[in-house]
């Protein structure tokens, strides 16, 4: 939409895809609840912006860092892709531009405001990826816990935010920077992505749906148990199809599914 937030007018990041006014009397007058989605830390615009000033970098190269894929170009030789775009997490520059964003929709009339891609990346050669911002002693939690503690302050409307749904089973903040126990004291969502396609086959063998719905129901309730209710929990449901086993399944059982 067509955002009035100056450094993202500055940037470029500005798509006109919806009248997002017009979009927002129409969902009022039919009593729908709208959440307006914010993904902040990857980014291809602000990373890019004023010479990279607020993009991950490269500790050895001295340059920003770079999640590169292998690909076949038409020509059919090896050709490296950049497939994502990281910002710092430490940076009160990053934050501030996406609280910006999230005020201005709460003032459009947004009633929820829910941040997504709320992490550090975890693909990619991570042995390189450095933090200019990170300040002395900081921990990655502490960039997420500051930046949704500015958010809390700000925002009225509730918020919420995405969390792997590995966190329900396993400790990850040092790599990722989510813990689901610290989100819980500043958002009032929590939204795990218990994706089947994304936990390993050994996680749960036997029938994909019986192991899909063990997922989403343990998963569920071990987020609520560990979060002692602070945060109410709904999960994403995963709605693509990815894996081999998936790709396979008949209409009947995808519906299912």
């Amino acid at each position: 939409y067509e955002t009035q937030v100056p450094l993202a007018q500055k940037i470029g990041a500005i798509m006109k895809r919806i009248k997002i006014k017009e979009l927002l009397k129409k969902a009022k007058e039919q009593n729908i609840y709208v959440i307006g989605r914010i993904v902040v830390f990857k980014d291809s615009c602000l990373y890019q912006y004023d010479n990279y000033e607020y993009a991950a970098w490269d500790r050895y190269d001295d340059q920003p860092w770079r999640y590169l894929v292998k690909e076949k170009n038409s020509a059919g030789e090896d050709t490296y892709v950049q497939r994502e775009h990281w910002v710092d997490p430490f940076s009160a520059e990053v934050w501030e531009y996406n609280l910006a964003i999230a005020a201005e929709l709460e003032a459009l009339g947004v009633d929820e405001i829910q941040f997504d891609y709320i992490r550090f990346p975890t693909d990619g050669d991570l042995s390189r990826c450095s933090y200019r911002y990170q300040w002395a002693g900081a921990q990655r939690v502490d960039a997420l816990e500051e930046f949704l503690a500015q958010a809390r302050a700000r925002l009225k409307v509730p918020i919420s935010t995405d969390l792997y749904g590995f966190h329900c089973w396993y400790q990850w903040e040092g790599l990722t920077g989510q813990n689901i126990r610290a989100l819980a004291h500043y958002v009032d969502v929590i939204c795990p992505m218990y994706y089947p396609s994304h936990f390993p086959a050994s996680f749960y063998p036997g029938d994909y749906l019986e192991r899909a719905a063990f997922i989403y129901a343990e998963g569920s309730f071990r987020a609520d148990v560990l979060t002692g209710g602070e945060s109410m929990i709904r999960p994403y449901i995963q709605a693509f199809l990815l894996t081999g086993h998936e790709l396979r399944m008949t209409a009947p059982v995808y519906t299912e599914y």
